[in-house]
């Protein structure tokens, strides 16, 4: 049965959605990645200066994309459009843009290169705006939010993002957060990570009253260091709603009180609890303070949009959704609304790479399979011609196909680096051209990441602590014997020993030129991210030397050179120490001050030494730029270089 919604109501569900959006974000800004619980008192939330927010932001972006690209855009399609109109690049946005530039398409846009951001709170924040497009339809409130999210998160933040856009697709007809959460447990699958969270949630808030120890029990289960992990911060924003009730003004002194990603928590239980509540229940004072505009940072045509003109916008897209898309909704006493005609069929190609390892390798090929679809009524009978870029190669490089009406067809091609290449280009981006007769149908294009050229010089350490004694005292001119004969020396048997600071080869020398009587050996890895079973099988306390050659394809100033590692490390460039760390800590590519160097278009030598007491540990390190203005996307990695290959 299709459910009845009055527009006067829908239309205030949305703009108390906003408002609650917009005030969370301002409420929870100046609290943003304090993880601790904090005494909040309600008297002292407002803050002395108001941010825009990209929680609200992007969907200031996706509104214009669905005004300008109509009601169902792609996620390849957002993926360009974000690039075009949206300056957000920081940590998964800016791995997913990098991704996209590198031709690497949504879904692996988001999974690919992004570890650390890969659960984060980047996609779940700007769940609302599906919802509210697609009132009482939470099945396809979930597919727009899936084709969003993928964009630069794994499952876990898709599902959250999904959890919330079906909720607030529900919000129009309920008033009570649990029996909305309820409702939404009921309409997403049963694997679905936001449904288990709430269980969860809701199980802890009934089980502990008391504040600090609920806080306490949610940390536990799923704290974690990052303070913009969706998980923690999503199950925040729950019990906020489960414990504030219809006091929104207690609803955000209960998220800044929890601390972590704040901002986040804050809009996330402020918009749902505007889309149950409306745009009158809302403290008036903090009304007056907000203004009636939207706060935006990005240069679009909406940046200081009336928050009541963005709530109609919101409305006349959700109309138009319900006329073509949306049949489980009536939307009573509407406005009319133009209807765009729905995109006409056209000729298309995904890719996919074998392991979902989109890289091309100095020692290997690499599988790429195109999925060429033809949406026609007739038949597709032309030819498919792959250029590579120069030093690459592909083994299909023109080929004729037939493909049914409304098919798909599989092509496989191997890309690889031509065998006389002694650089690895760090983009490899391959034109792919369709032909219909001596028509271009289709121009488009893929990309693989380079390989990352180590050259690897290691495992080193000590069979016994040296730095306690000099002479080994299981292996000496008085004694020789297993070292499990002697108590105090028996764990030796079992364990190795190293020193962070011991040159294990002549360091000054490997910083100009390799070191052959070290038999140095090749490791090619896929990331930025290298550990332990990247490099080699030996098991504990080990030192190891590893160099990179790197060549710029111009002079590029201003680069930060950031990285760093679980355990203690030196980072040298062209024989000068340019970070150093003595201790062990959590990997973060982008962690502290990051040195700034040039690239000077000429080779230039990276030496890392890593050196660590435990069995295993991780290096990541990311050549980082400035990117320039607020209006589009520009990669924050360099991109313009190349590494000399090791064999």
């Amino acid at each position: 049965m299709k459910k009845i919604l009055d527009y006067s109501v829908y239309y205030d569900r949305i703009l108390g959605g906003w408002i609650g959006k917009s005030l969370g974000g301002i409420i929870g800004a100046p609290f943003e990645c304090h993880k601790q619980f904090r005494a909040a008192d309600i008297k002292t939330l407002w803050p002395k200066q108001l941010f825009p927010n990209d929680d609200l932001d992007i969907q200031v972006v996706w509104l214009e994309a669905l005004q300008e690209l109509g009601i169902q855009p792609t996620s390849r399609q957002l993926a360009e459009y974000w690039k075009k109109h949206c300056f957000y690049t920081c940590c998964e946005y800016g791995v997913f843009i990098d991704n996209l530039d590198h031709g690497i398409y949504p879904p692996l846009s988001g999974q690919w290169n992004n570890k650390f951001f890969n659960d984060s709170e980047g996609c779940p924040i700007r769940s609302e705006i599906w919802g509210f497009i697609a009132p009482g339809n939470p099945q396809l409130a979930m597919q727009y939010a899936g084709n969003d999210g993928c964009l630069d998160h794994g499952k876990t933040s898709i599902d959250l993002e999904q959890f919330l856009s079906v909720a607030a697709s529900l919000a129009f007809f309920e008033t009570d957060p649990v029996e909305l959460f309820e409702q939404t447990c009921r309409c997403v699958p049963e694997d679905n990570t936001g449904r288990q969270l709430y269980y969860s949630v809701r199980s802890l808030c009934e089980k502990y009253p008391d504040e600090y120890t609920l806080w306490l029990q949610i940390v536990r289960k799923y704290g974690d260091s990052d303070s913009t992990k969706a998980l923690i911060n999503n199950a925040f924003a729950m019990m906020a709603l489960f414990r504030g009730g219809n006091d929104f003004k207690e609803i955000m002194r209960l998220c800044v009180q929890n601390g972590w990603d704040v901002d986040c928590s804050c809009a996330t239980a402020g918009a749902l609890w505007g889309a149950l509540h409306g745009s009158q229940a809302f403290p008036k004072e903090w009304l007056e303070k907000m203004g009636k505009t939207l706060i935006c940072a990005c240069d679009i045509p909406h940046k200081r949009a009336l928050l009541t003109e963005f709530a109609e916008e919101t409305a006349a897209i959700g109309l138009e959704v319900a006329q073509v898309l949306n049949h489980d909704v009536i939307i009573t006493d509407a406005p009319a609304v133009k209807v765009r005609p729905l995109p006409k069929p056209t000729y298309s190609i995904e890719y996919a790479y074998d392991q979902d390892t989109p890289v091309l390798w100095a020692g290997k090929s690499t599988a790429v399979t195109l999925r060429i679809s033809n949406p026609f009524e007739d038949a597709f009978e032309g030819t498919l011609e792959i250029i590579p870029p120069k030093g690459r190669e592909s083994s299909c490089r023109r080929v004729d196909l037939r493909i049914a009406p409304g098919q798909v067809q599989e092509l496989v091609t191997y890309v690889s680096l031509k065998d006389d290449m002694t650089w690895l280009p760090k983009k490899s981006l391959f034109t792919v051209l369709l032909y219909k007769g001596d028509d271009t149908v289709l121009t488009d294009r893929f990309g693989l990441h380079g390989a990352v050229q180590w050259q690897v010089y290691g495992p080193y350490w000590d069979m016994w602590d040296k730095d306690v004694l000099d002479i080994c005292p299981y292996a000496n001119d008085e004694l020789t014997c297993n070292p499990g004969n002697l108590p105090e020396f028996s764990c030796d048997a079992t364990q190795s020993h190293v020193r962070p600071t011991f040159a294990y080869l002549d360091e000054q020398a490997l910083l100009t030129r390799d070191l052959p009587d070290e038999i140095p050996y090749a490791v090619e890895t896929g990331t930025r991210e290298i550990s332990r079973e990247d490099l080699y099988s030996f098991n504990g306390a080990s030192c190891c030397y590893l160099v990179r050659t790197l060549k710029s394809d111009r002079v590029i100033e201003g680069v930060s050179l950031s990285a760093s590692a679980t355990c203690p490390f030196e980072c040298y460039l062209d024989g000068k120490l340019l970070k150093s760390a003595d201790d062990y800590r959590k990997l973060y590519a982008r962690y502290g001050a990051a040195p700034q160097i040039t690239l000077t278009g000429k080779p230039q030598r990276l030496v890392i030494k890593l050196a660590s007491k435990l069995d295993d540990f991780k290096f990541s390190m990311g050549l980082y730029k400035g990117t320039p203005g607020n209006k589009g996307a520009y990669s924050p990695y360099v991109q313009d270089y190349s590494e000399r290959v090791v064999r």
